[in-house]
């Protein structure tokens, strides 16, 4: 069927903006919580339970299973997927997976990600028919498009192996067979996020101010004048972490898609920024919040996902007794 949409395990919003520490099935959210392993509970917050014990990343949910990198008690990290309940965990592959896209389309359901060298792979979601995809360490995997005109996007890095090319940090595009390899661009793009037709992410050589270009490298348009982090791009929307580097305050916006409407969320540290529904789900140090997306919250009313994993209000930003050395980042340095 011509134009026929995919279904997807989470968004490419939230795999790049947030390492998809949230998803979303039904009435159930899965969500990465105390001792970063799997949890799910409903979107009321009520009835919580913990899936796994692993240390749980890039979830994605797609039928009756959940989907992520995993880090067992044994020092091991693997492409995994578990049962709804709990039950039945299974390790796909031996491959310490990265940036997740968990695809069903007419050809069936496979799981794109980077593997070994940040190399593009993709496998079956019964762990058969692995296959490498090409020889780029790559990042911010975006596999989006039609059922029948499906295109990754990705950005190629240095990594610690022998990488000799000369496009460092540049996006491309290729298809889901590993063919039609094209570059879009020469800036150093950091988060990179597609969305209707439009690629969004941080040109970290322009004080990493927000861009915007069509899929086929056109159009290229500067949105802001802050330096952004964590970009989610949902619908008419575009949610960020601004970072300014004279004060070293981090706060959390989010403006139209033209670059117009632009507006401060919440004056906190948000990391990992990920969309769902009604809610903008963020990480600050080792907590994890939730606050609505429209900001009708206001400033410091953000609900806190606290030691036990429950949802409580209000969270005040100077009870949170943490240091920006806490805080991990990747996907870009600060510039």
């Amino acid at each position: 069927m011509k134009n026929e949409k995919i279904i997807r395990g989470n968004t490419t919003g939230n795999i790049v903006g947030g390492r998809a520490f949230v998803a979303k099935q039904d009435e159930w959210l899965y969500f990465r919580g105390d001792g970063d392993y799997l949890y799910k509970m409903r979107e009321d917050c009520s009835d919580i339970q913990q899936l796994n014990d692993d240390f749980t990343f890039y979830i994605n949910v797609l039928g009756d299973w959940v989907y992520y990198n995993g880090k067992t008690k044994q020092n091991e990290w693997k492409l995994h997927r578990i049962r709804l309940d709990g039950t039945d965990k299974q390790a796909l592959c031996d491959d310490d997976a990265s940036s997740l896209n968990v695809i069903k389309t007419q050809d069936g359901e496979w799981i794109y990600y980077c593997g070994p060298k940040c190399n593009l792979y993709k496998i079956r979601t019964d762990g058969t028919e692995r296959e490498k995809l090409n020889d780029d360490s790559c990042a911010c995997l975006n596999v989006t498009g039609d059922a029948e005109d499906l295109w990754i996007y990705y950005r190629v890095s240095i990594g610690d192996w022998d990488y000799k090319g000369d496009d460092n940090y540049n996006i491309y595009k290729i298809r889901t067979d590993g063919s039609q390899r094209q570059k879009l661009n020469d800036e150093e793009s950091h988060f990179i996020n597609v969305e209707n037709g439009w690629i969004y992410f941080k040109n970290a050589k322009e004080n990493g101010n927000l861009y915007k270009m069509r899929t086929d490298g056109t159009q290229k348009q500067k949105l802001n004048d802050d330096n952004c982090m964590f970009i989610n791009a949902e619908g008419d929307w575009i949610y960020y972490q601004n970072y300014d580097k004279y004060s070293s305050q981090r706060s959390l916006f989010r403006m139209r898609t033209d670059g117009s409407d632009r507006e401060c969320l919440d004056n906190v540290f948000a990391d990992e920024i990920n969309v769902i529904g009604e809610w903008i789900y963020y990480r600050y140090a080792f907590d994890r919040f939730r606050i609505h997306k429209d900001g009708s919250d206001g400033l410091n009313k953000r609900q806190a996902l606290n030691s036990v994993n429950r949802f409580v209000i209000p969270m005040v930003r100077e009870s949170i007794k943490r240091t920006e050395n806490d805080l991990r980042s990747w996907n870009g340095e600060i510039k």
